[in-house]
């Protein structure tokens, strides 16, 4: 029953080797010493993936978690047989030895940190030593964070409620987004129509509003004194019965007279009739 369980056991083409022996200890013997191989084949290969294994683009957890496997794969060929008190610091030399090797193979970002793991007297073990990597890495991902966001917030374009167009004096937009220059979008009153934008003009001016003295060179000024400018007022009174504060004189070609008056409080100008003016001048 033995030997047919081991001619069965084997591949066919390795049982046809030994299908003529007589006993099963024959049968044993033979494959033993064909196929019979140590360990330390095996373990000299499991060493080598130790000694090249290295962190490069890998999580701290996923580079600790396959040097870890090894150690353990290690560690099932190489069980110290004995069971003294000699065992344990037999065990600590050990530990010591995996935890330099996970020191080794971290990248040089992690150089602080392996630093101050090696200045701590005993040495942690290796489950401890991952914890503080881990830590760091966590630590070193926030602060990434924290300035990729201010170098986004710092690199971005101004508030569009500071921006002021120069082209029609609007603010909410510069003047490469305004719609009088690149036309106004589908749905808008102005769509599709040369629309200029309204703008402050020398036609109307406020006669309330105080204002410093001006030269004009290119213009004709006339000034009046206070008795000419008193009578002007009763003129204009008489006339209107009011004083508009706003007057219109486009319609007056190539003329422009400009009334002034001035005393210890503020400067009035004003732009008069071109009819008052002439009364007054003839």
């Amino acid at each position: 029953m033995v030997l047919s369980w081991l001619l069965n056991s084997v591949h066919p083409d390795i049982a046809w080797s030994v299908i003529y022996a007589d006993t099963a200890t024959e049968v044993w013997d033979n494959l033993h010493e064909r196929f019979s191989q140590g360990n330390d084949s095996h373990i000299y290969q499991i060493r080598q993936e130790i000694a090249e294994h290295r962190q490069d683009q890998q999580f701290v957890s996923i580079y600790y978690t396959k040097i870890k496997a090894l150690w353990d794969e290690l560690s099932s060929y190489q069980t110290p047989p004995c069971t003294c008190g000699g065992l344990k610091k037999l065990v600590d030399r050990e530990e010591n030895d995996c935890v330099m090797q996970f020191l080794v193979g971290l990248n040089e970002s992690y150089a602080t940190v392996r630093g101050s793991i090696l200045m701590i007297s005993p040495l942690p073990d290796t489950h401890k030593v991952h914890a503080l990597v881990l830590q760091h890495e966590r630590q070193t991902e926030a602060a990434a964070h924290t300035t990729k966001q201010q170098g986004s917030t710092y690199g971005r374009s101004p508030s569009k409620k500071n921006l002021k167009c120069s082209y029609c004096d609007r603010q909410g937009h510069g003047v490469e987004d305004c719609f009088y220059i690149k036309g106004f979008p589908l749905g808008h009153k102005f769509h599709g129509k040369n629309v200029k934008p309204r703008k402050p003009t020398a036609h109307n001016i406020q006669a309330n509003t105080p204002a410093s003295p001006t030269s004009h060179p290119n213009s004709k000024t006339t000034t009046f004194t206070n008795e000419e400018y008193k009578q002007l007022m009763d003129l204009l009174q008489k006339d209107n019965g009011n004083i508009q504060p706003f007057v219109n004189a486009t319609g007056i070609p190539d003329t422009t007279c400009y009334a002034t008056h001035s005393d210890s409080s503020t400067d009035l100008y004003w732009i008069v009739d071109s009819g008052a003016t002439h009364h007054i001048s003839h």
